[in-house]
């Protein structure tokens, strides 16, 4: 952890920082899908990473994006799909090669294969449907037994979760591209355990102040060994990256 010096100042930069899977070993696998996720748990992830939409009868599954178009062989916004068609689709790699039916993973998935097995970071990409998605996570799953899971999100996502599901714990996304100080303010307004900076906005100055403030700073995100190790000497204590497997091995 981030030690204080004689006098209470932080130090920095000597602590152990997570890993995070972003969205799975994401520069090796489809992102978002279970082989993705397995191989991010498997390389040594302390956490793995993934975003949530819903499909169009009701069922959250992983998908970044807000049309599937990029990542398989279907067209259309996420919202216009069922869970069952999602499951036919053909998902691409990351060099644009495709896996033929591996189909995107449901919530449930991922919880019958990872639920207590590791930290989750879910990233609940459209804040309008907030309520749908956590009501439909909490009444199958009892997020008490699972303390290491904590919901990630903007502003619109975070008062729907504050106010209704204030038992899960939060990590700020709002504001994070505009200025890291703001982004500070909401953590601390929307009573969130951690907040998220981007790496290509964030100081030494707002992570400590997040610090101060008791919530642990995420960073989004590092592929490369001066990234990560910068990250990790301004604070950060918990790293975001695509390429889990060459830094669990070099930092």
């Amino acid at each position: 952890m981030v030690q204080r010096r004689e006098g209470g100042q932080l130090e920095v930069g000597r602590h152990r920082m997570r890993l995070v899977a972003h969205r799975g070993w994401s520069k090796r696998f489809p992102e978002n899908s279970l082989p993705s996720l397995a191989a991010g748990v498997a390389a040594g992830a302390d956490e793995i990473e993934f975003d949530l939409r819903l499909s169009s009868d009701g069922i959250p599954f992983l998908c970044h994006d807000a049309e599937v178009n990029r990542v398989s062989n279907l067209e259309g916004p996420t919202s216009s799909f069922t869970m069952q068609e999602l499951k036919q689709a053909d998902l691409k790699m990351p060099d644009g090669t495709v896996l033929e039916h591996l189909g995107f993973s449901s919530v449930d998935e991922v919880f019958q294969t990872f639920g207590g097995l590791i930290a989750m970071n879910i990233h609940i990409k459209d804040g309008s449907e907030t309520g749908n998605i956590l009501a439909y996570i909490t009444e199958r799953y009892d997020l008490r037994k699972y303390p290491e899971i904590y919901i990630a999100g903007d502003a619109q996502m975070l008062q729907v979760a504050l106010e209704d599901y204030a038992f899960i714990p939060r990590c700020c996304l709002a504001d994070a591209a505009k200025d890291p100080e703001l982004l500070v303010d909401n953590a601390i307004k929307y009573r969130c355990a951690r907040l998220q900076f981007r790496r290509t906005n964030y100081t030494k100055e707002s992570v400590a102040r997040a610090l101060e403030a008791g919530l642990t700073p995420n960073l989004f995100y590092a592929d490369d060994l001066d990234g990560a190790q910068q990250a990790r000497d301004y604070g950060i204590m918990a790293l975001l990256t695509n390429d889990i497997g060459y830094l669990k091995k070099r930092l």
